[in-house]
């Protein structure tokens, strides 16, 4: 598989380009063909020169949670910010912002509230991770469904009507439970409260997701692979149907569809 372009003969009009995804950085942009209209999902990394020049075109950042991989490069991303208000509020964000000169066009959203910015349509979906309210989105482009997953420990069982009617899933598979158990092929092991953190407030293992989304596996991006306790090729040869992204070999990439 080619990993920075991949094409699906579906003519949808859609681009998915993952710029970077894992602990150092995520982001992801959503990018209608037909109106040329872009919608980004996380701040973690910098704007390239591309999307500088193209900012016109990019409506808004949609952000899942605080935590600086996911919003530590915001304050370059002069364009509206959606979030929930506990993310958006916290520390980490309003940090980069000189509140007199700088405020930033910040626009609230809640778990479970549909909204729309130019030709998407976006409904916000409760998250299960270590920070105030964090979100994950579900996003219809005409008649195609993008899910874009926040980091979580789990994807309630009530999701599957978004699983459903989604085209692309995009979701973290962050450990594998035996290397974090074993600390197989690692230097320097994570400390036992780190993995306690990670296990029940932080992430999804992989063993986790390939029994949770079986039934929607060919549909899967699968993100945030931890560098320590994971490995790319592991998790191909794991979900064979799948798209696996992780940091430096295999991004950017490009999906269209």
């Amino acid at each position: 598989m080619t990993f920075n372009s991949i094409t699906k003969s579906t003519n949808r009009g859609i681009q998915i380009t993952i710029r970077d995804s894992g602990s150092q950085g995520n982001q992801t942009i959503l990018k209608d063909k037909k109106s040329g209209k872009q919608l980004i999902f996380d701040a973690g990394v910098m704007p390239s020169p591309a999307m500088k020049r193209s900012m016109k075109n990019i409506l808004g950042v949609c952000l899942t949670h605080c935590h600086r991989d996911h919003s530590g490069k915001v304050r370059y991303y002069k364009i509206p910010l959606f979030g929930t208000e506990e993310e958006l509020s916290d520390g980490r964000i309003t940090s980069q912002y000189d509140m007199v000169h700088n405020v930033p066009d910040v626009n609230y959203i809640q778990p479970e509230e549909k909204f729309s910015i130019g030709p998407f349509t976006i409904t916000a979906l409760k998250a299960n991770h270590d920070t105030p309210n964090p979100v994950h989105y579900y996003v219809k482009i005409r008649d195609f469904g993008f899910f874009y997953g926040c980091d979580s420990v789990d994807y309630p069982k009530e999701y599957d009507k978004y699983f459903k009617d989604a085209d692309v899933i995009m979701i973290e598979c962050n450990y594998d439970l035996d290397m974090m158990k074993n600390d197989s092929g690692v230097d320097e092991p994570y400390p036992e409260e780190l993995k306690l953190r990670i296990t029940e407030k932080g992430h999804a293992s992989s063993d986790y997701i390939k029994k949770r989304m079986k039934n929607f596996e060919s549909k899967l991006i699968l993100s945030h692979l931890s560098r320590s306790y994971n490995l790319p090729s592991k998790m191909d040869e794991t979900f064979k149907k799948s798209i696996v992204v992780a940091s430096k070999d295999r991004c950017p990439i490009y999906i269209h569809l």
